[in-house]
């Protein structure tokens, strides 16, 4: 998802000020809580239709909902070929069909509003009303992993690779650096005990609260700092990050119902927010945003995705929100890598009219990716990088050879 740039590189302004954000075919569900990609699909979990899925990057959206015994679908994951849906009172559900069918993976749950979702390597991460569970084995079986937790209603969860954060309704942010095996309160200068959603983008860590805007970690959650300055509505609900340019998607005004329950006391205008400075200073990016209850923000390839409180799924190309980042629309005859520096996912973007040898490796010369690709209408791979080590590596198709940063 880059065009030989490195983000590092890339302007700090936003330029396209004009630029409007596009509706899709929305799944009219009133409420888009979750995007969840697997491959070349990308799914949206809503509040009351279950889940759908977009196989054209979130231009047209079609039911996906079949097997699911209940349709608030507040979180979602993937793991490989499998899709994880976590649901406001029947627990989990997986997937290993592009959401043609959905069966209950619930063994060991002992709750079953499943608020938050993540996966770290092979290993799946759910949190509930009654804490955090983990399953190895692709939700066959679930285990719950407490310790030291001093508040149980987990909200949000984020992961580095090594370190663990959980976010709860009541009792703020908590670390583990073993895995779950134990977790300690990180409180210091966060002022707000209800974190709706974690992003963890690069040696930083932001927290978005309840109530209290974004709070910025550089030592891994020990101290913590506001950084809410230009945000009209502090009620964050959502943060994604496109290389060293940082998205918030916040709720609309008054109060509003948090993920599994919470209050959300934030008010004024809200949307959708960028900042370009580690959340220091953020600016709106609504134009032509009508609703600006965001819920969820997702990146898919070259664009912002954006789930509203209405049902609405709105999506805008990031070339016209963040200069520097390749077009769109550019000649997909091109070779673009994004994001560059990636955490999980790396996402290849060319078009090959014959069989093409993709081959990855770090600068020992080890590979660490080798895939041969064939035509299939599609200009978009996306590689799992989530279990790479942090460093450089070097990409090579057809000679051409590309630098990669693993953050």
């Amino acid at each position: 998802m880059k065009k030989k740039i490195l983000f590092c590189a890339f302007s700090l302004v936003s330029i396209y000020t004009n630029a409007q954000w596009q509706q899709t075919n929305s799944p009219n569900s009133g409420g888009i809580n979750c995007f969840a990609n697997t491959s070349t699909y990308l799914f949206a979990g809503t509040d009351s239709l279950g889940t759908f899925l977009s196989t054209d990057n979130g231009d047209s959206w079609a039911v996906a909902a079949s097997g699911l015994s209940n349709k608030t679908v507040k979180s979602m994951t993937s793991s490989g070929n499998n899709t994880f849906a976590g649901t406001l009172g029947s627990g989990t559900f997986l997937s290993s069909d592009k959401g043609a069918s959905w069966k209950s993976v619930n063994t060991g749950l002992t709750n079953s509003n499943i608020n938050a979702l993540m996966t770290n390597s092979s290993t799946i991460f759910a949190g509930t009303n009654a804490g955090v569970f983990t399953s190895t084995d692709q939700g066959s079986t679930w285990t719950a992993i407490n310790k030291g937790l001093t508040t149980t209603y987990i909200a949000s969860l984020a992961t580095d690779g090594t370190n663990l954060y959980a976010g709860t309704y009541g009792g703020g942010m908590f670390l583990s650096t073993d895995n779950g095996g134990s977790w300690n309160a990180i409180n210091s200068g966060l002022g707000s005990d209800s974190i709706n959603t974690i992003l963890i983008n690069g040696s930083n860590v932001f927290a978005g609260t309840n109530s209290s805007g974004v709070y910025m970690s550089s030592d891994n959650g020990s101290n913590w700092q506001s950084t809410s300055s230009g945000l009209t509505n502090t009620h964050v609900w959502s943060m994604v990050a496109s290389g060293s340019h940082i998205f918030a998607g916040t709720g609309g005004g008054g109060k509003h119902n948090g993920t599994g329950g919470g209050t959300g006391g934030g008010k004024g205008r809200g949307g959708i927010f960028l900042s370009n400075n580690n959340g220091l200073t953020w600016t709106p990016e609504n134009n032509g945003l009508p609703k600006t209850d965001v819920r969820s923000l997702y990146i898919s390839g070259l664009y912002l995705i954006a789930g509203t409180a209405d049902s609405n799924v709105w999506k805008q190309p990031l070339s016209a929100l963040i200069s520097g980042t390749p077009e769109a629309n550019t000649a997909r005859t091109e070779l673009h890598i994004y994001p560059n520096p990636a955490s999980e996912n790396l996402i290849i973007q060319f078009n090959t009219k014959s069989k093409t040898d993709i081959v990855i490796h770090n600068t020992l010369g080890k590979i660490v990716f080798r895939e041969t690709w064939l035509p299939d209408g599609s200009d978009q791979h996306i590689i799992d990088a989530s279990n790479w080590k942090k460093g450089v590596y070097f990409l090579n198709i057809d000679n051409d050879v590309q630098k990669l940063i693993k953050d």
